[in-house]
C-alpha cells in the first residue's frame, strides 16, 4: 500500500518519492517473490515516466539502484543457494569469492535479464490501471504531494 507520494524535490537531490508499506510488514518473510515484488515496485516510477512522457527517465537512478542490488543478492548472494536463481557463484551462502570473466558475465547478464522482467510487469500492470495513473499525475501536477487517503479516494474513483 501507498503512504505517500511526492514529486517535489527533496534536499536537493530527490525529485520524487513514493513511500510504500506492506500492511502485513511485521510478519513479511524476505522470499523470492517479495523480493521480486520490491524491484517491480522500484522499476515502476521510470516506467510511469516512460508510459506517460513516452521517454526515458534519467530520474530514478536510486530505484533502479536498488533493483540491481536485490537483484544481484538473488542471483550471487546467500539466499541463490539451491535456488532457481543461483548462478555460478554461491559456495555455502558466500559472495565474496572471486569470479572469473565469464561467471561475472553470466552473473550481470542474469542479474540485468530479472531487472527487465520486473520492469516490463511494472509497465504492464501500469497499462492495464493507466486511467487510474493518469488520476494520479493530474493531482500530483496541481499539489506535488499526495497521501494515502487522497490515494485511496482516487483508487476507489
Amino acid at each position: 500500500s501507498v503512504n505517500f507520494i511526492s514529486v517535489r524535490q527533496h534536499n536537493g537531490s530527490v525529485g520524487g518519492f513514493t513511500d510504500v508499506f506492506d500492511e502485513e510488514e511485521n510478519n513479511r518473510m524476505y522470499t523470492v517473490k517479495n523480493e521480486l515484488l520490491d524491484v517491480c515496485i522500484d522499476m515502476g516510477g521510470i516506467s510511469a515516466v516512460k508510459l506517460v512522457l513516452g521517454e526515458d527517465d534519467c530520474g530514478g537512478s536510486s530505484d533502479v539502484k536498488n533493483a540491481f542490488k536485490i537483484v544481484t543478492h538473488l542471483v550471487q548472494g546467500p539466499t541463490a543457494f539451491g535456488l532457481k536463481y543461483r548462478h555460478d557463484n554461491s559456495c555455502y551462502g558466500t559472495t565474496n569469492l572471486p569470479l572469473g570473466n565469464k561467471a561475472a558475465y553470466r552473473n550481470r547478464k542474469k542479474v540485468i535479464s530479472i531487472v527487465e522482467k520486473q520492469k516490463k510487469l511494472a509497465m504492464k500492470i501500469l497499462k492495464k490501471n493507466r486511467k487510474f495513473l493518469d488520476a494520479l499525475v493530474n493531482y500530483l501536477m496541481e499539489d506535488d504531494t499526495m497521501t494515502r487517503d487522497v490515494f485511496l479516494k482516487i483508487k476507489r474513483g
